[in-house]
């Protein structure tokens, strides 16, 4: 990998990274610079990016890797640039490159963001490079954008190591849902459904919500609970 110690220090005080996003590389860049535009990188803040490739990557990632670090050039904006190589063929190895090298930089820098950029590369790449990130206990969000670039889909890193929840919380959770056609349900409406106090059903939507599977709406003094996307995961 490149030395990390070319991000400027000032004052003896390492800079601080607006964001990190964690990119494989594929045979073309049009969707890492895509992100780069629509996500403004190096513009509103000092960002870092780390490109992941295989070690016997060809001349072909290597114009990508160009191509990118060109335009971060011609444009002056604030984004530097570091290439990591690993061997696909060795997943464990790879896993644990990745996690080692993204601890490196947590340890030195204080990212306000973590961003895994999946679109392009290999698919032994993409999951080495996934599951690298997970295991550095970094908290982010995953973007893959869809071969025929019609958009992309994204997800928080963090759910890789969620586990099912306890019985109680996938019965409410399915209470939840099936409310949906009266439009309405409260705390007190649960409690009664579940056959629990108002007090169990609260610490149980708490939980619920620490693990980003229900939302509580408020409007004026009433409130209602609803299920996030998230949720589908257990329903």
């Amino acid at each position: 990998m490149t030395p990390l110690n070319t991000i400027e220090q000032k004052d003896g005080i390492l800079s601080l990274i607006g964001r990190l996003i964690i990119a494989t590389v594929g045979f073309e860049e049009k969707f890492i610079v895509r992100f780069m535009i629509s996500s403004r990188l190096g513009v509103d803040s000092e960002d870092l990016l780390l490109l992941i490739v295989p070690v016997t990557s060809g001349s072909k990632s290597r114009e990508v890797i160009e191509v990118i670090k060109k335009f971060s050039s011609d444009y002056d904006i604030k984004l530097h640039v570091e290439v990591l190589s690993v061997d696909v063929n060795s997943f464990w190895f790879s896993v644990g490159k990745i996690r080692r090298t993204i601890e490196e930089i947590v340890s030195r820098f204080t990212p306000r963001e973590t961003i895994a950029l999946l679109s392009g590369g290999m698919r032994a790449l993409i999951l080495e490079t996934l599951i690298g990130c997970s295991f550095s206990g970094l908290k982010g969000r995953v973007v893959v954008h869809r071969e025929d670039s019609e958009g992309y889909v994204e997800f928080p890193l963090e759910v890789l190591k969620m586990v099912s929840p306890p019985i109680e919380y996938v019965r409410a959770l399915d209470i939840i849902r099936k409310s949906l056609k009266e439009d309405r349900m409260t705390l007190k409406m649960l409690a009664e459904k579940l056959g629990t106090s108002k007090a169990s059903a609260y610490r149980i939507i708490r939980e619920l919500k620490s693990l980003g599977l229900v939302e509580v709406q408020h409007k004026g003094r009433a409130s209602r609970i609803v299920l996030t996307e998230k949720s589908q995961l257990f329903l």
